[in-house]
This record gives C-alpha cells, sequence and structure tokens, in this order.
C-alpha cells in the first residue's frame, strides 16, 4: 500500500487480523508531519506497526507535491523537475540534485524518528520515474536510479495498468534476476 492513507489501514487491517495477513505501507512522511487528516497520523502508524501485521517503508517526505516549473505557472513533480524560483529562475542543476536527494533522506530519517524504522525498500511515486509526464529535467529519471541504488536494497515501481492490459509487454512479473529497482 503506497502513501499511508487512512482509506488503505482501516478496510484492511480486520480483514489482515482475520486472515492472518500481513502488509507493507511505503509511508509519504510529509502527510503526518503536516497533520493532513486524509492520511494517517504518526501516533496512527504506530499503532499499524504494533500490530505486527504491517511493516512500514519509505516512500519520501514530499515526493507527492507539485512545484512549479515554468515563469508560466506549468507544474511538475518533485522529485523530478526543476524548480522555478520567481525572480530567479530554474533551480540550478546541484540545487535540484541536493533538494530530490534532501527528500528521501528526510523521508528516512522521518520513519527513524518516529517509528524507529530503518528503512531499506522504497516505493517510487506516482509512477514518474518511468516516464514523467510534465519535467523540464529529462536527467532526473536516472539522477533518481542513482539515489534509490545509493539509499535502498530495493525499489518498487507500478505496472500502468491504465493502458490496455493487451498493450503491456511481458514480463509483467518479478524474477530472480529482475532489476531491484524495478521491481
Amino acid at each position: 500500500f503506497d502513501d499511508g492513507r487512512k482509506d488503505s489501514y482501516y478496510p484492511t487491517d480486520d480483514i489482515f487480523k482475520k486472515l492472518g495477513f500481513k502488509a507493507v505501507l511505503f509511508e509519504v512522511t510529509g502527510k503526518p508531519n503536516r497533520e493532513d487528516k486524509f492520511y494517517l497520523s504518526w501516533p496512527e502508524l504506530k499503532n499499524l506497526q504494533n500490530s505486527g501485521r504491517w511493516e512500514i517503508e519509505a516512500h519520501g517526505r514530499d515526493s507527492h507535491d507539485k512545484i512549479q516549473i515554468s515563469e508560466s505557472g506549468d507544474m511538475g513533480r518533485v522529485l523530478t523537475s526543476r524548480m522555478y524560483i520567481p525572480g530567479k529562475g530554474l533551480e540550478t542543476i546541484n540545487e535540484f540534485q541536493h533538494r530530490v536527494e534532501q527528500d528521501y533522506v528526510d523521508g528516512v530519517e522521518d520513519l527513524i524518528d518516529h517509528l524507529g524504522i530503518d528503512s531499506h525498500y522504497y516505493a517510487i511515486p506516482l509512477n514518474e520515474y518511468r516516464s514523467p509526464t510534465a519535467t523540464n529535467y529529462p536527467e532526473a529519471v536516472e539522477f533518481n536510479r542513482r539515489i534509490l541504488e545509493k539509499y535502498f536494497k530495493m525499489a518498487f515501481i507500478e505496472t500502468d495498468l491504465t493502458l490496455d492490459p493487451r498493450g503491456l509487454k511481458p514480463p509483467v512479473y518479478n524474477f530472480v534476476f529482475d532489476d531491484p529497482y524495478k521491481m
């Protein structure tokens, strides 16, 4: 389950308990930090963790946020676009790289600080690393890949099921020798 949304936990936890199932939740930590009511709070996440049914892993801090990426107001994603700063222009590539890497680090540190979890796995937010829908920096995909390899053992990306499923290129399943950063 991605994001740490309340609608991922509350409808499923009793079922998991009854059936003896376990699950993994990839937490975008900026949401409980800002006390977003649609998402689980830190105390709720602690209860989830203490149940023994849920493992919690990394999903970034602000990785779901949109940022302005042009003077005309075009919007892009935090991890795959250079931010437009009014009066200055686009952030430099070094500023972009520092900001993006910091989002990964902050998300991991939030999990350590609030839950004592040292995350080793990452769910790629919004499927953006495959083909960002709006970016002003196409090299962001490769940069994010290097950061994933630096901090995590494995990363997960979703198969784009919005496409005609008959058009998916096999294999859509993972095998032992597959790329661990595209599971």
